[in-house]
């Protein structure tokens, strides 16, 4: 019987202990006990899951004397689940420890952390509230990457407190969608709203500020995200539909810039040799410019790096520098040489320079008894040098003179046509051919030093040279002539104009031409003789 009786109280008492655990903890506090109070507006962890039930609760003691006991409620507004707690005093700085009934689980749960009690004090709040956990939840709160879905960055640089990126010009900043990585359980808001990666979209037109809080909502890190779009480097090309060579001034260079500037300045150009005289408006990028060369020769522009800010109040980038060269030089015959090839007479036409549209229709021959002599082809030899192929028929003595047509296109590179002039008269019968051979001396020995070779005319056994000497030629003053083998009946000076600059009789094979008050450049110089004309190039400097 007393077995029985120990054996039915034991489990009685068993009983009572079991419903003890099965039931929410009774706590409560009489708040008229004490003279003060502090609040806190706490969320609830329990092994790092937040308490979200009615029925969860949050006790404050001081040494094991309960001060005060809320239950968790939801707050729709954001929608998060937090305990609003008073805690009761009637001293400062009492320690506060702190238990968490999880209903769920049915267990009461003793927090580690502590906390000195504050008179007065409201300790969290709503959207970063005071976390009493066990475990301790992560108070890490750092932003530690940000881009935009679709989109690359050109640049990005992330601060404690900034992050700043760069995209393309053409990217629209209105609705751009970040992606972000934040510190292990933070989450991020804009504006308290909580934002989720590559979901949430806003517009980046200005900065926005990025809110990361710590799992314990303890830190809030706040980052300052500025999005721009690349400004392109304003470049700028100078164009022209001249040649490169030019007799006609001004010239005009067309200005293109990638991106609107207000506008250039005759300032903003590296010029050599060269004034800009006008500039034109076209539209917000291109301009015209009026480029006059100060003298003869080549002349530049271009515009310099900075010079010119645009819309952006950036500079811009310097330009290409175009150059052009003047020449109202007209091309003018240099030397002519000459060879028999069997029945055919050779011609060799060297120019003073590059010369174009050389054909067989810019030339004509005269002379007497130029029956069954005609030029037949023309060849190039190089850019200035040209062979005329003539028929050679001699059954009879004729004069031959080669001449440029006055109606001759021929041209140097910039444009200018070449001066009209008989060229060379040699006498041909079928025994003997003379003719005007262009010696020139180099050393100033008065010999001939070149200028023979491949020169002569043959027919039969009979042949004579005439040589001539111009030296020194480019002349400073003086310059000699001599005539080797025939008589010089007069010449003529012409300058590249084609104006007579002066005429002298000679009757002998030496002759002195002063050219000391004519001004420097190139003259033409016709040697006459009873039965030929020699045109020779006479520089003076």
């Amino acid at each position: 019987m007393r077995k029985l009786t120990y054996i039915l109280l034991l489990w009685v008492c068993c009983s009572g202990l079991q419903q003890m655990y099965a039931q929410s903890p009774n706590w409560s506090v009489n708040a008229s006990d004490f003279q003060y109070s502090m609040t806190f507006t706490t969320r609830l962890s329990v092994n790092g899951e937040y308490l979200t039930s009615t029925n969860d609760q949050v006790a404050a003691f001081v040494d094991g004397q309960i001060r005060g006991v809320a239950n968790v409620q939801y707050v729709a507004s954001k929608n998060k689940y937090i305990a609003f707690l008073s805690v009761f005093a009637n001293t400062t700085n009492e320690t506060l420890q702190f238990k968490v009934y999880d209903s769920t689980q049915n267990l009461v749960v003793s927090i580690e952390n502590t906390i000195p009690f504050e008179i007065d004090a409201n300790i969290g709040g709503v959207f970063q509230s005071f976390s009493i956990a066990e475990p301790p939840l992560s108070d890490a709160a750092t932003l530690t990457d940000f881009d935009f879905e679709d989109i690359s960055s050109i640049a990005k640089q992330i601060t404690t407190d900034k992050v700043t990126i760069t995209v393309a010009e053409t990217t629209n900043l209105s609705t751009l969608t970040p992606s972000f990585a934040v510190s292990e359980h933070a989450t991020v808001y804009v504006n308290n709203v909580l934002q989720e990666s590559g979901v949430t979209s806003h517009d980046f037109s200005n900065p926005i500020i990025y809110s990361v809080l710590s799992q314990d909502e303890a830190t809030l890190t706040e980052y300052e995200v500025i999005v721009s779009s690349e400004t392109a480097t304003t470049t700028v090309e100078l164009l022209s539909e001249s040649l490169s060579k030019v007799n006609q001034v001004p010239v005009l260079i067309d200005i293109e810039f990638s991106n609107e500037v207000s506008t250039i300045e005759i300032s903003d150009f590296h010029l050599n040799n060269a004034v800009v005289s006008s500039i034109q408006k076209m539209n917000a990028t291109d301009f015209r410019v009026a480029l006059v060369p100060k003298s003869q020769g080549v002349f530049s522009a271009q515009i310099k790096e900075g010079a010119v800010l645009d819309a952006n109040n950036l500079g811009v980038e310097a330009s290409n520098a175009i150059e052009f060269e003047l020449d109202v030089t007209p091309p003018v015959i240099r030397e002519v040489t000459s060879q028999v090839d069997g029945d055919t007479l050779l011609f060799a036409v060297t120019f003073s320079e590059e010369v174009l549209g050389v054909d067989v229709s810019d030339f004509e021959l005269s002379g007497v008894s130029l029956k069954d002599t005609a030029i037949e082809a023309i060849s190039v030899l190089s850019e200035n040098r040209f062979q005329l192929q003539l028929s050679n028929q001699f059954e009879e003595a004729k004069t031959i003179a080669l001449n440029l047509k006055s109606s001759s296109d021929i041209k140097d590179s910039a444009k200018n046509n070449v001066i009209l002039s008989t060229i060379e008269s040699y006498y041909i019968n079928p025994t003997e051919i003379v003719e005007v051979c262009d010696g020139i001396d180099n050393d100033g020995d008065g010999d001939i030093d070149e200028g023979l070779e491949g020169c002569t005319l043959s027919i039969g056994d009979n042949m004579r040279h005439y040589e001539i000497l111009l030296a020194p030629n480019p002349v400073f003053d003086r310059v000699e002539l001599i005539s080797k083998g025939e008589p010089i009946e007069k010449i003529i000076l012409f300058d590249i104009y084609g104006r007579d600059i002066f005429q002298k009789e000679v009757g002998k094979e030496m002759s002195i031409i002063d050219l000391n008050t004519l001004p420097s450049g190139s003259y033409v110089l016709k040697i006459f003789y009873p039965r030929n004309i020699v045109t020779k190039k006479l520089i003076k400097k």
